[in-house]
């Protein structure tokens, strides 16, 4: 991604419906992660932020360990560092600069889709995490949903769950949870991008981080209530996006 997006990513994400809602999603599941490990409490919790962005995430995993932010950009990690990210890493997913049983936690989120050959991606993730260390997980789903957006964002594709959960069982995780999320707003989403993909409009990522604060409150309260719903166990048939929380298996197939 070219530096300006990078540069309204650092701006926005903080109080953006789409970044806060999946960053309290996702801490709630790093927190349940973290807590299943024993001893916890004892000893800080390794944990690796993989395509950390502009290191917003990675802040907010500090209070469960000590959190490392990698990022194949070094547009990225510049922003990383003006968030006061001390351990950084500049690396590519699917070679990652890093040595075996490393970490506890893994979290890729909406970074699978960036990597040419994300099943090398998978194994790397294997290979640096502890046996039965755990891996959150983030994609955007439904190939039919792609668009500009997703070119200007460099994907190289979006993900069906149930190929994505075999894929993660072929490399050698155990799925915790898989559940779709963004599901209310899914049928308007792709309604949109549907009708800009038919007249050739644009659809410009960087445009999206900008609303009026009542709409991006409103949006935030939905994302809430999905949250919600998951965190209690039930999973959301369809949605813009896919969440996965795996542990590694002590063998890998």
């Amino acid at each position: 991604m070219n530096v300006e997006i990078y540069e309204r990513m650092y701006l926005s994400e903080r109080d953006n419906w789409w970044f806060k809602g999946r960053r309290e999603l996702v801490t709630e599941m790093v927190a349940r992660a973290s807590n299943s490990f024993e001893g916890f409490g004892d000893a800080a919790l390794k944990i690796l932020d993989v395509g950390c962005g502009t290191g917003l995430n990675s802040k907010a995993f500090e209070q469960f360990g000590d959190v490392y932010s990698l990022d194949i950009s070094a547009e990225a990690l510049r922003f990383c560092s003006l968030r006061e990210r001390s351990r950084i890493i500049r690396g590519s997913a699917d070679n990652l600069p890093i040595k075996d049983e490393s970490f506890d936690l893994l979290c890729a989120l909406d970074l699978l889709e960036h990597v040419e050959n994300d099943l090398s991606a998978l194994r790397e993730f294997h290979r640096i995490l502890k046996p039965g260390g755990y891996l959150v997980l983030t994609v955007p789903s439904f190939m039919f949903l792609w668009s500009d957006h997703d070119v200007a964002l460099h994907h190289k594709r979006r993900y069906d769950k149930g190929i994505l959960v075999n894929s993660l069982k072929l490399k050698g995780f155990f799925v915790n949870m898989n559940t779709h999320w963004n599901c209310v707003l899914f049928p308007g989403v792709a309604l949109l991008r549907m009708i800009n993909t038919l007249k050739g409009n644009r659809v410009r990522r960087e445009d999206s981080l900008e609303m009026n604060q009542c709409i991006n409150n409103i949006l935030l309260y939905v994302l809430r209530l999905e949250n919600f719903v998951i965190k209690h166990g039930f999973n959301l048939p369809f949605g813009v996006s896919i969440l996965c929380i795996c542990k590694k298996r002590s063998i890998e197939n």
